[in-house]
């Protein structure tokens, strides 16, 4: 009985020991293939990866420690996957336009929903083609001209309401989440000028910060686990974007596609949807699998991809101007531009007076201080993903067929070797003068060659019209309490931060 007893206890002691011994070989599988390519290596944890013991530090500032310390080029483990971490202007251009060829595809991510599955980015070369070739002249600069006034419009009722909470208070608007109450304008903005919608109940916000409140961003350390054991990802909520408010826009661009049919209304994303909609059963259509989900994700693209991050670059511009050295004078320079572009004012029946926007595009300082902030405050990343073995000259390695690259737009945009004083708010660098200097690729905000953001157009044409009003209209105290704080992790590749406090008057 002892006997046999034992035995039993030996079988199962012999089979935890296979069970953990698995793992561990599972987990360390790739191991020691970064280290074969003879290129720098960030030191991976025994199991969990590169990343594991940074899980805790927010990611654009480790990309910028990791370029720091490693170089231009190093490996990194993300958990069990091998990645070669690029932040060479020089690399850069090569793998994104000139041997784009060698790095035509993307990593397949599954963000656990059939609607959010169709994101541009990730999608098959075939079907991505077609979703490119008819978002990409959606920002065209007839059609910006026609967003123009609804964006004013919006812009100039959002400001109204700011004007009056501040004169309720007494003159001045004390310890103010200005960019939680700038996404929720730019959300209405949006909504205008791409949608010909109002809305007047706070959905349309409520959808957005739910998308990016994914669940597994409560359990870091189990998210950072299962990269070495991506099975775990079956177990956890939503880790990229959550699922059910993206849902919930499908339905609503559902509802505008039907009414959108027996009414009339101005040329928009919904009328753009509603005519690639007419050709699913076309045979390239049908060829490639484009759905009206692949249709429909698009809108919803245009609607999600941008109002936080704008809404940071404008919060984080004014904290970096107010907290700048006095010599450089950054803040009364822009207000006195700012104050010149009204000199010659557009006009329209609505009485919205407003630059014109090709003055706006001619604003120097304007578009240098927008130029700075997204190069400090950019998206963390993007990749690609080598199909065919690609020979890096410079750095004398190959980058075998299947590898992940990544190009950590932090780190790259403060790259020592381009940018003096790279974590300084400086616009003079995009002056007239100095940014013909700066080599094209160490400026990445919105990435390059085919596959660089389409919303390029649409983003800066915001920037430059919410930035003009509001300097035009406000004047902003940082606090004691004023702080630009990143938290560890985001929903897929957005920034998140902690509210961003100021105290704001109305310019006489």
């Amino acid at each position: 009985m002892l006997c046999d007893l034992l035995t039993i206890c030996s079988a199962l002691v012999a089979v935890v020991i296979c069970i953990i011994s698995g793992l561990i070989i599972y987990a360390r599988w790739n191991y020691g293939f970064l280290e074969d390519l003879g290129i720098p290596v960030v030191k991976p944890h025994f199991l969990f990866g590169s990343m594991f013991t940074t899980r805790f530090i927010p990611i654009g500032y480790r990309d910028v420690a990791w370029m720091k310390e490693y170089g231009q080029i190093f490996g990194v483990y993300e958990g069990r996957e091998p990645a070669i971490y690029v932040c060479d202007p020089d690399i850069l251009r090569l793998i994104m336009v000139k041997d784009i060829s060698y790095f035509d595809a993307k990593i397949a991510l599954d963000f656990g929903d059939r609607f959010l599955n169709e994101m541009p980015d990730y999608l098959p070369n075939n079907k991505w083609k077609i979703v490119r070739g008819f978002t990409g002249p959606a920002f065209s600069s007839a059609k910006l001209r026609l967003m123009s006034f609804p964006m004013k419009k919006s812009l100039v009722e959002w400001g109204s309401q700011l004007k009056d909470a501040i004169t309720t208070n007494g003159g001045k608007l004390e310890r103010c989440a200005f960019d939680d109450l700038l996404f929720d304008g730019l959300t209405d903005l949006t909504l205008r000028s791409m949608f010909s919608i109002q809305d007047k109940t706070g959905r349309f916000p409520r959808i957005l910060k739910k998308l990016a409140k994914p669940g597994a961003l409560n359990y870091p350390n189990l998210k950072a686990i299962a990269l070495s054991f991506p099975v775990l990802f079956k177990f956890l909520p939503p880790a990229l974007l959550a699922t059910e408010p993206a849902q919930e826009f499908l339905h609503v661009m559902e509802d505008l596609v039907a009414s959108r049919k027996v009414t009339n209304s101005p040329p928009d994303v919904v009328d753009l949807c509603i005519e690639q909609l007419k050709k699913i059963p076309t045979p390239d259509y049908q060829m490639a699998k484009v759905t009206k989900e692949t249709i429909l994700f698009q809108a919803f693209n245009f609607f999600f991809s941008g109002q936080d991050e704008t809404a940071l670059v404008i919060s984080a511009m004014i904290y970096n101007i107010l907290s700048s050295p006095a010599e450089q004078c950054i803040e009364e320079k822009l207000y006195d531009e700012i104050d010149r572009l009204w000199v010659d004012l557009e006009e329209s029946n609505d009485d919205i007076r407003f630059p014109s926007r090709d003055s706006l595009l001619q604003a120097d300082f304007l578009n240098a201080c927008i130029y700075e902030a997204l190069r400090l405050y950019t998206f963390y990343s993007a990749e690609r993903v080598c199909t065919k073995s690609w020979l890096c000259e410079k750095y004398n390695f190959t980058i075998p067929k299947g590898t992940t690259i990544m190009t950590p737009l932090w780190a790259i945009n403060r790259n020592p070797d381009y940018f003096e004083n790279p974590d300084l708010f400086d616009p003079e660098r995009f002056m007239p003068g100095r940014k013909e200097k700066l080599h094209s690729y160490a400026w990445s905000s919105f990435g390059h060659g085919p596959r660089n953001c389409t919303g390029k157009p649409l983003a800066m044409e915001v920037l430059r019209v919410s930035c003009a009003y509001i300097f035009k209209n406000f004047r902003f105290q940082l606090r004691p309490d004023t702080r630009l704080t990143f938290n560890p992790d985001g929903p897929w590749v957005f920034i998140s931060h902690e509210p961003i406090y100021l105290d704001i008057t109305v310019r006489e």
